[in-house]
């Protein structure tokens, strides 16, 4: 008997997470917009920053007088790139599938729902489930067009073991987002409020995270800021896989000082400056797995206390 109704528990839930992701792939401006900000940063890479940052690795071989190894400061600053891209797509695309809660609230769904013989548990574990399903598939297409972008491009220099540490970190990254953005906007109560917060977010999360300059350039206070946000410790997961085989080549080909290639971590955030520490990716991806943990808490406290107001008010 129980495994009936698990079974129709199960079947119910795959139905709601099914309705939302149709709905959400039936409105084509916030599929585009959640991914706006990461073709941004692909933009702004091609057209100026790629031969910025480019420049100024170059200028460190020249000024040592050691000709400069092109082939490994192109995959170098590929990586760092299509890092900032990744990691500001896994926030901006979970934060625009919010839409569709907001939508559900606004126009009644939702209480609709809650007034079913459906468990309440199925309904809210449906948003998290389509949220993170919408976020993967948008972040496995993103993931293909970086493979292909360094291969193509000439600057591939990942071992099967950072291809697979890219791919479990976009999906603990994911994990991450779903989480956090989803007991952000169980706040708000319309889509012109999710979508308000979605372009205060796009227009300044790449800054905060390092897509587009690299973190060493600002000042201290606002790494400190960046180092809080868990979006800056998938980025420098992202840097450590897609960037230190390049950087390695690099300090072969150059004969690179200790130094001088720990100034480059730090510049790049391949390693972050957390509160005056500089911490590497094992402290990154602790940091990344306390946000699930946290936040996994913080949702299902506000889901108990959702309930607990519907009920009293029965």
């Amino acid at each position: 008997m129980k495994k009936i109704e698990l079974k129709n528990d199960l079947n119910i839930l795959a139905q709601l997470t099914r309705r939302a992701v149709i709905i959400y792939y039936k409105d084509k401006a916030t599929v585009f917009f959640s991914l706006l900000g990461s073709l941004i940063i692909l933009l702004l890479y091609v057209v100026f920053l790629g031969d910025i940052q480019s420049n100024s690795i170059t200028n460190i071989f020249v000024n040592a007088q050691i000709t400069p190894p092109e082939k490994a400061i192109k995959g170098f600053i590929d990586g760092w790139m299509l890092s900032g891209m990744l990691a500001t797509a896994c926030i901006s695309v979970s934060l625009s599938a919010n839409t569709i809660m907001a939508r559900d609230k606004e126009r009644g769904t939702e209480n609709d729902l809650l007034t079913s013989p459906i468990k309440k548990w199925i309904i809210t574990f449906s948003y998290f489930l389509y949220n993170f399903t919408i976020t993967i598939i948008s972040l496995t297409g993103l993931m293909i067009v970086a493979f292909l972008f360094l291969a193509l491009g000439g600057g591939w220099y990942l071992s099967f073991s950072d291809v697979m540490g890219i791919i479990g970190t976009v999906v603990l990254s994911c994990l991450s987002s779903t989480l956090i953005t989803v007991f952000i906007c169980s706040f708000l109560k319309t889509e012109a409020q999710v979508g308000a917060v979605v372009g205060l977010v796009s227009s300044t999360l790449g800054f905060f995270i390092g897509a587009y300059m690299p973190m060493g350039m600002m000042a201290k206070p606002v790494q400190y800021i960046s180092s809080s946000i868990p979006g800056s410790h998938s980025a420098g997961l992202l840097k450590n896989f897609f960037m230190n085989s390049p950087l390695e080549q690099l300090r072969i080909d150059g004969s690179l000082p200790p130094q001088v290639i720990d100034g480059i971590k730090g510049g790049y955030s391949i390693e972050l400056n957390m509160f005056g520490k500089m911490i590497g990716p094992d402290i990154m991806a602790v940091v990344l797995a306390a946000s699930v943990v946290v936040f996994v808490g913080l949702n299902l406290l506000l889901s108990y206390t959702k309930k607990v107001k519907f009920s009293s008010k029965k």
